[in-house]
């Protein structure tokens, strides 16, 4: 392969060939090198006009080429280059296990576009399938006794939670609410308690000790 070493400017083009291969450089936002066997370094236009300067658009005719027949390989690793997770690693396999994880991602993507039968950001899917795989697949520590009602979600178990009061309902009137785990649990006798404090996040009174502790780290309590 020949090293490209000029520093070209946007739209320009370098080339080297032979009597069968074309190895060629365009420059757009960034350097786009392309290999081909068919084609010479010809410059076309495409018949679009650019959104700001309003000049008419020119690529290599390799470019336009590989652009109207590119495949599903083609876009879905475009698409996935948007929003993967892999990061950078020594161990190759890292590399390729989360590649697989992005590709099924996508895979997923597409079946979900089917079926809503809208478009939806990809960008925005990833997040909202990994917390519902959290919803489906959390586990605690202990999972001896009853598990807990399908309504209720295990996000409870992640993330960042702290005590507060529960709202006043009237002016200088204080309010309690029913502990959820006092009235719900299985590993000793249920009964009611009354108590003043609350986890926002999952809008549950809990009492400050222990219950708050057990309900954000047990999946049974």
């Amino acid at each position: 392969m020949p090293k490209f070493t000029k520093k070209l400017k946007r739209g320009e083009i370098d080339y080297y060939h032979s009597d069968e291969l074309l190895a060629l450089t365009w420059h757009d936002k960034r350097d786009v090198r392309m290999l081909s066997t068919v084609h010479t370094p010809v410059i076309v236009d495409t018949n679009k006009v650019h959104h700001k300067t309003k000049e008419t658009i020119c690529k290599p005719q390799c470019v336009t080429d590989y652009i109207n027949s590119m495949g599903a390989v083609d876009k879905s690793d475009m698409q996935i280059s948007l929003a993967e997770c892999v990061r950078k690693t020594r161990k190759w396999y890292k590399k390729l296990v989360f590649h697989l994880i992005d590709m099924a991602m996508y895979n997923a993507y597409i079946l979900y576009q089917h079926n809503i039968g809208k478009k939806h950001s990809f960008y925005k899917f990833k997040p909202a399938a990994a917390k519902q795989i959290i919803q489906a697949h959390s586990f605690s520590r202990e999972t001896s006794g009853r598990p807990r009602s399908s309504g209720e979600s295990p996000l409870c178990l992640t993330g960042q939670h702290f005590p507060s009061r529960v709202p006043e309902r009237a002016q200088g009137s204080r309010t309690r609410r029913r502990c959820h785990v006092c009235q719900h649990t299985t590993r000793k006798t249920q009964h009611r308690t009354d108590t003043k404090y609350m986890c926002v996040e999952c809008n549950v009174a809990l009492c400050a000790e222990p219950c708050f502790m057990e309900y954000h780290t047990k999946l049974v309590y």
